[in-house]
């Protein structure tokens, strides 16, 4: 075959439409991203114990789910605008452009350990209590005028004229381990266990410590000769705080005597603990 035959069989490459590609590339960068972010049927996986939730969800939840997809989705956007514009310089410069490797968007520990507590409380302990007829919610800050109704009682403990079995144990330690070993860590926790009011939690224990600090210590109505072997904080806190939260719980559910109060304040504690751990700023 002649050279000049040869030179009319080469076939020169087109002309790349530098626009085109340039677009396919980000079209297809866009897409693998919808891909990947697509949720079935809105679900959403926990960043901490990625357990998978599904919706619909509870309305403090939903915000919160919906603010981590925000910055989800302005994260992805950053990311694709950046290899876009690689991918362009690359196609200028007659080069291969990098190839597109997607990077998650970090949640901070704080926001993780935040999320998996919120699923939690919402989706699992929240319908947990209403099924056992835990109130739905607490008014906190009503919790003081509502103990001006049985505070003689609680006087009643001090003075030895009404019995209490929170006191009881309490002394049945101190006889048991002698007054050093009843104050070490491990013992005060596990009666701190016990003096926890249920499933009014950390935030309930507050409203109600600093309603008793008013009406006993400040009044001199509780001091150390009344509080021995415990000082008179720690009468407060291991005695009268669980006396109080199982008579607060009487009265939310109606019920017929202290014991069964007692009961549902020992089954509620966890529940309290986790729902109402935070102490809300007056």
């Amino acid at each position: 075959m002649s050279s000049k035959n040869r030179l009319k069989k080469l076939v020169l490459p087109s002309r790349v439409n530098k626009k085109v590609e340039n677009t396919n590339l980000k079209q297809t960068i866009t897409k693998a991203f919808e891909k990947e972010d697509q949720h079935v049927d809105g679900e959403f996986e926990c960043p901490l114990c990625f357990e998978l939730l599904k919706p619909p969800f509870p309305r403090l939840l939903n915000r919160l789910i919906e603010t981590v997809r925000k910055n989800e989705q302005e994260f992805n956007q950053e990311q694709e605008k950046r290899h876009a514009l690689i991918v362009s310089q690359s196609i200028e410069q007659g080069t291969i452009p990098p190839p597109f490797i997607k990077k998650k968007p970090g949640i901070s520990k704080n926001d993780q350990n935040r999320i998996c507590r919120m699923h939690k409380v919402e989706l699992e302990l929240k319908p947990l209590g209403i099924k056992r007829g835990y109130p739905s919610s607490i008014q906190f800050e009503k919790i003081p005028e509502r103990i001006n109704v049985f505070k003689d009682e609680l006087k009643g403990i001090i003075e030895g004229r009404i019995k209490s079995d929170y006191l009881d144990r309490v002394l049945a330690s101190y006889d048991e381990l002698g007054s050093t070993k009843a104050r070490q860590m491990t013992a005060v926790m596990d009666r701190f266990e016990e003096s926890l009011p249920g499933y009014y939690g950390h935030r309930g224990s507050f409203y109600i410590m600093e309603k008793l600090n008013q009406v006993f210590l400040k009044t001199n109505e509780l001091d150390k000769t009344k509080s021995s072997p415990l000082t008179p904080i720690e009468y407060i806190q291991q005695v009268l705080v669980p006396e109080t939260g199982i008579r607060l719980i009487k009265q939310d559910l109606n019920l017929m005597d202290l014991n069964d109060a007692s009961k549902v304040m020992k089954e509620s504690t966890e529940y309290g603990s986790i729902v109402y751990n935070k102490i809300k700023k007056k």
